[in-house]
This record gives C-alpha cells, sequence and structure tokens, in this order.
C-alpha cells in the first residue's frame, strides 16, 4: 500500500500539468480532486492519506484514479438508480462535509459549521427505496433533476438545514412517501424555500402532508415551471412563518385537509401573498379550506397578473375541540384579506361551504372575483350530524356553534362572540366582484358584513335565494355599479 499511494502521488503531480482530476472512491461516494487543486498530499503512518485538508483512512478508501473529468467547484451530484446511489463531491468542498453517508439508495449528508461558501447539490435518477437528507448552517442550492424517489420511512427529501434553501426544479421529478413514514411532509424544508426552474415537480404525501416549510416558501417570479401536489393525507401545503407565489404553477388536489395552510409563529406571519401565476385548488374534505391562513391574504397584480381557482366541495364538520359547527371554505383568513387585482373564481358545492371568510376586513381595489356557492345548510348538535341538506324548516332559533350556511362571503365576527365589538368591515373601492348562491334555502346569502359595508367604486352583482347584500350595522354605497337580487328574502 505504501508503494502504491507512493507511486500515485507521483501520477497526480505529473497529471497537475495536464489539468487532470484524481477521485478517491469510498464506498459508494467519490470525491473529485482537479489536480490543479490538490496541493500537498500528506501520507502519514501508513494509515491515513490528506488532500485538502480532508483525511482519508487508507482502509476505507476502495480505489483512486485519475482521469480528464470537469469538475465544478461547489457542487455535490447525487444520482439514484435502483436501490443503489452514487454521490460525487467536489474537492474544493469535500472538507467541509462532515458527514456523507449512502446506504443503499439512502443518502445523508451534513455541512461543518465553517462551511463560508453555498453548495449546490443535484439529484438525479430514480429509486423505489431511497431518500436525500442534508443538514447545515449555511445556506444551499437544491435541483431536482429529473428525479423519480418514493421513501417508506421517511421524507423523501428533508432539508433540516433552516437557512435558504433555494430549490430549482428541471426536468419532470416526482417525490413520494407510504404511511409509514415519519416524516412531516414527503419534502420537508426546515429553512427558508425559494423555489424555481422550468420542470415540473408532482408530489404524493401519504403520512401527513405533501410539502411542509417551517419557514416561509416563496415560488419565485421566474419561476416557469409547475408543482403538482396529486395526494395528501394532510394538507396539500404546510407552512409556518408566510407562503407567496410570484410565479409558476401551483395545483393542489386530492388532499385530505386544506390545501395551502399557514400558521403565524408570531404576529408578523401567518400571511398568504399572491402576486403572480397560477393556483388551481381543489378540495372535498369535511370543514376543509382552500386556503386557510393564521394572518392575512393578499392578492394583487404587484409582480404579475395572478389567477387563482378554488374548488371545494367539502361540507361542514363538527369541530369537537372548539365544541362547533366548522364550515369549509374556498379561502379562509383569520386577519384581513386583500384583493387588488388578478383573476379569482372560488366555487363551494358542499353544504355549509362558503366562497371567501375572514375574521377583519375585506378590502378590495381591483382584479375579477366571482364566487359561486351551490350547497344548503349543515346542521350537527354536538357530533351528530342531524341535517344535510334535506331539512325544509327554519334554523332562526338554532345555535350558531351547532350550523353553517352556505354564503359567498362572510366577513368578520359578531358582537356576541367577540367580547361585544362587532368588527368585519368591507371596502369596495374598485374591480368586479360577482357573488351568486344557489343553495334555495335559508341562510344561501350572498355578501355579509359582521360590521360596517362601504361601496365606493367597481362592479358588484350579487344574485342569491336569502339576501344578497346583509350588513349587522351601515350600508353605504357612494359609487360603482351594484346589482341585488335576492328570490327568497332582502
Amino acid at each position: 500500500m505504501r508503494k502504491y499511494c507512493f507511486l500515485l502521488l507521483a501520477c497526480v503531480m505529473a497529471a497537475a500539468l495536464r489539468a487532470q482530476t484524481l477521485h478517491v472512491c469510498v464506498g459508494q461516494v467519490t470525491y473529485q480532486i482537479p489536480a490543479a487543486q490538490a496541493g500537498d498530499m500528506v501520507y502519514a503512518n501508513g494509515t491515513t492519506l490528506t488532500i485538502l485538508d480532508k483525511t482519508f483512512a487508507l482502509a476505507d478508501i476502495d480505489s483512486m484514479y485519475v482521469d480528464n473529468t470537469a469538475v465544478t467547484d461547489n457542487a455535490v451530484a447525487v444520482v439514484y438508480n435502483g436501490t443503489t446511489a452514487q454521490v460525487r463531491v467536489a474537492g474544493n468542498v469535500m472538507q467541509y462535509l462532515s458527514e456523507v453517508s449512502v446506504n443503499g439508495a439512502h443518502v445523508a449528508i451534513v455541512q461543518r459549521d465553517d462551511l463560508a461558501s453555498e453548495i449546490t447539490y443535484t439529484l438525479s435518477g430514480t429509486s423505489a427505496n431511497g431518500s436525500f437528507y442534508m443538514d447545515g448552517s449555511y445556506k444551499a442550492s437544491l435541483v431536482l433533476s429529473d428525479l423519480t424517489l418514493t421513501c417508506a420511512d421517511s421524507a423523501a427529501v428533508n432539508i433540516e438545514n433552516g437557512k435558504r434553501i433555494n430549490i430549482d426544479i428541471e426536468g419532470t421529478c416526482t417525490l413520494s412517501d407510504s404511511e409509514a413514514s415519519g416524516g412531516k411532509g414527503t419534502m420537508m424544508v426546515n429553512g427558508h424555500s425559494e423555489i424555481t426552474g422550468s420542470g415540473t415537480l408532482n408530489l404524493y404525501g401519504y403520512a401527513k402532508h405533501a410539502f411542509w416549510g417551517d419557514e416561509y416558501v416563496q415560488v419565485k417570479k421566474s419561476m416557469t415551471g409547475a408543482i403538482n401536489v396529486r395526494y395528501a393525507a394532510k394538507d396539500g401545503f404546510n407552512v409556518n412563518q408566510y407562503y407567496e407565489q410570484n410565479g409558476g404553477s401551483l395545483t393542489i388536489s386530492g388532499t385530505l385537509d386544506d390545501g395551502i395552510q399557514v400558521a403565524a409563529d408570531d404576529e408578523e406571519t401567518g400571511y398568504v401573498n399572491i402576486q403572480g401565476g397560477s393556483l388551481d385548488i381543489n378540495v372535498t374534505g369535511a370543514g376543509v379550506k382552500g386556503i386557510k391562513a393564521d394572518g392575512s391574504i393578499t392578492i394583487d397584480d404587484e409582480k404579475a397578473s395572478p389567477t387563482v381557482t378554488i374548488v371545494n366541495s367539502g361540507t361542514g364538520t363538527w369541530d369537537s375541540d372548539d365544541s362547533e359547527v366548522k364550515g369549509a371554505a374556498c379561502m379562509s383568513s383569520n386577519a384581513h384579506i386583500t384583493i387588488g387585482g388578478g383573476t379569482i373564481t372560488l366555487t363551494a358545492t358542499g353544504n355549509g361551504g362558503k366562497g371567501l371568510k375572514c375574521d377583519s376586513v375585506l378590502t378590495i381595489t381591483d382584479g375579477a372575483l366571482t364566487v359561486t356557492t351551490s350547497g344548503k345548510q349543515y346542521v350537527n348538535m354536538g357530533g351528530t350530524t342531524v341535517y344535510d341538506g334535506t331539512y325544509t324548516g327554519s334554523f332562526d332559533n338554532l345555535a350558531d356553534a351547532y350550523s353553517s350556511a352556505p354564503k359567498g362571503i362572510k366577513v368578520g365576527i359578531k358582537a356576541d362572540d367577540n367580547n361585544g365589538t362587532a368588527v368585519g368591515d368591507i371596502l369596495i373601492s374598485g374591480g368586479t366582484v360577482s357573488v351568486t348562491c344557489t343553495g334555495k334555502q335559508e341562510g344561501s346569502e350572498g355578501i355579509e358584513s359582521k360590521n360596517t359595508m362601504t361601496i365606493s367604486g367597481g362592479t358588484v352583482a350579487v344574485n342569491t335565494y336569502d339576501d344578497a347584500i346583509n350588513t349587522a350595522s351601515n350600508l353605504y354605497i357612494s359609487g360603482g355599479a351594484v346589482t341585488a337580487g335576492a328570490s327568497n328574502n332582502d
């Protein structure tokens, strides 16, 4: 071995003049060191070889060879092939990876804390029993390139790194987990996700969510590709901090819970901003939301004119934690909703379903909003569904906690449920608002405000069975064109 190493080192030094590359192969991992970068290579005690401050145990090295392969600095490539995976690590960053392990087609990489330059990890190939795990304290880029990856016991892709992670989608990629997975999603990102690329990513989350982000998720304006959630046992996208879409195409269907759910981790997060691209959501579960935000929802054309289409066929459901009925909704915010552009189409077909719902202020300044509901009343008495579209009597004396009425737009919280103070203003100064409620039953209302409504511009057209426009306080109309028709009430 001693003679072999001396000869190899001599060959590498000579090869440097010809700009060749030294390959050090350790199991399924190959470290690729351009000869011009190799510098002094230290062979010590007959047991170790140190190159670029990375020390290899000679017993772990399967082979070393020199060829003309070009190496891209700051790059790690993972190629999946059935039950195995091959990893190639650029020599200039190999010393900053404290762990590079491969078990079959399961790859785990950990960056050292002293890493000071961004590494790009490119995943490609196919495995029905593989995964990728990465952790570290410095930002990174992840390229998914014609990747098909299924993992049985964890996320297919798990990025525990809490920094900014740029995700580039190229070609056609599919990620899946299984019902036995212990992960929070088939794709998990602990840091800030910024998504771009021209490819297509298909996600199947059989255990929980399809995509889980512990911090913000941003679909960049530069994205021209598509993300398709095909199945999720829970939410399609489950996000903390905020979700922002400025380009690309996101389609969500086959979920058993919300399409997009965004939770707040402080008073300034929990919001959704859609300023470009297309968003198409179809959800069916009882009490679920197409978009559910702890914070505000904003849709405008600041980046590009977005298209948002949400269909919700879910009915109401009994929430045992809060001891009340929760209705399904296409779009729901615990704070404000602001629409300043784009084309938004919301369709709720289930009993008790709503098109748009927010607890504070709805502001519409521009854009085209079309809301259609076709469901009837949903009533549940403490966990037992007693009415789901067949009763023809009155619900005047029924406690709100036990029922959910179908409404096109519902804004605010009435005084009795908010310490004696009603909230829920609606402000319409532009754009086009069209609401149609065809449930033909009490409660099938068009636009409802728990406080005041002010229309100063735009075009508002409401056609319902029950009240077309209903406010708990004052209604002000100082401009715009308003058409309101109800076949059985105000």
